[in-house]
Formats: C-alpha cells, structure tokens, sequence
C-alpha cells in the first residue's frame, strides 16, 4: 500500500538546482556549492554526512570528478599500508581506486548507485548527449540524528491495536482447509498486507541536482 510522498517528493522545491558542466552534468564546484548551502539549513555545524543517490552516469560522474580532485588538489598520492619493502622495483601496488567519498570543508559526500535511476520505461527524457537525464540526477539525503532521533525514518502505521507495517492472514477457501469458507478460491490463501511511509523532518538540509537539459 503507498501512501503520501516520497523523499524525492518532500525535497523538490526546495534546494533544488541544475548541474552547470557543458552536458549539464553536475561538477565538483556544485557539490561544494550544495554542500554549503545544506549545511546552513541543518544542525551541525561541520561534520555532516550526506548518502547522494544517483544512476550509472551520475555514479561515473562522480568517479571521474572525484579522481580529478584527487590528482589536482591533493598531489595524488595514496598511503599503502605495510612495511617498507627491500622487493627490487618496490613494492607491486594495484592501479585506480574507487573513488565514491567526497571530504570537502569539514563534511562529506558519500555516492551510492541506484538501478532505478536508470529505468528508461520511467524516465524517457535524454539529454543533448543521448543519456538518461535521470541516470545523473544527485539526490542528497541528511541521514543525520537530532536528540537521538534521524532525520528520515521509515514507519509503519497502526490503528485499532493493529500494527500495519505487517499482517498476515490464511484464508480458507472451498479447497482449503479448516470449518469455514470464507472465499471461493479452489485453494487456501495466504495473505499480507504491509502500511510503511516514509518521513523527512528537515527537508531543507537534503538537496538535488539535476542534470541540466542543455
């Protein structure tokens, strides 16, 4: 049973911006930028985290951004655990890196990949380079806790003593078993029902960028 919005429903509207690269993509300076403005609108004031949702172009996007910050602003050095080596040539260190997780300004990005981003039967409109608008959309989501309590929960629904977020039942049809029929399916049912919602309580602190359509 769904009911009410969803979280892309109870952000929108809000901070809600294009990505500004040529394609329209999102770069590096508008994550800063989302991240600013999230910031000011939650209750910390360094530290935050935010889980951004995006499909497989926006994931590469992302990879590509990233990697690039790395290599320009950060000399492009990794640390490799171990001792030192006396292996002539060095030590054999695998190339590339899986770069998903954004430390900017005392806070930090974290990009998960979502299939449904890129449903083409759901989301037809393509952008100048042929790709999905929606497989580069970034939603950002504070999954922060205020006094013990996190910003997005799910919850089921109750009423008359029932709790809704699961109920089963048999029902006995007239191949079923038990005294009384209470369908006439020729068999016996198993029922479930499942009442969730969803619930942001600071929309402003989530945020999304959308792919511009250039």
């Amino acid at each position: 049973i769904i009911q009410g919005d969803g979280l892309l429903e109870q952000i929108k509207g809000g901070n809600e911006f294009d990505g500004s690269a040529a394609n329209g993509s999102a770069t590096i300076d508008d994550f800063g930028d989302m991240m600013s403005v999230l910031e000011k609108k939650s209750s910390n004031i360094y530290g935050k985290m935010w889980y951004v949702l995006t499909g497989t172009d926006g994931y590469g996007n992302a990879q590509d951004l990233l990697r690039d910050y790395h290599v320009n602003n950060m000399g492009g050095r990794a640390t490799y655990p171990g001792n030192p080596t006396e292996k002539v040539g060095g030590e054999d260190v695998p190339v590339g890196g899986n770069f998903d997780t954004f430390n900017f300004r005392g806070n930090q990005l974290v990009f998960v990949k979502h299939p449904l981003f890129d449903d083409e039967e759901r989301f037809s409109q393509r952008g100048s380079d042929g790709n999905l608008l929606q497989s580069s959309q970034y939603i950002f989501l504070d999954m922060a806790k205020t006094n013990g309590r996190a910003n997005i929960e799910i919850l089921g629904k109750g009423a008359y003593g029932i709790n809704r977020s699961m109920v089963s039942a048999y029902i006995n049809g007239l191949s079923g078993y038990g005294k009384e029929t209470v369908s006439s399916v020729d068999a016996l049912e198993y029922n479930m029902l499942k009442e969730n919602g969803i619930f942001m309580y600071n929309t402003q602190s989530s945020g999304i960028i959308n792919k511009a359509l250039v």
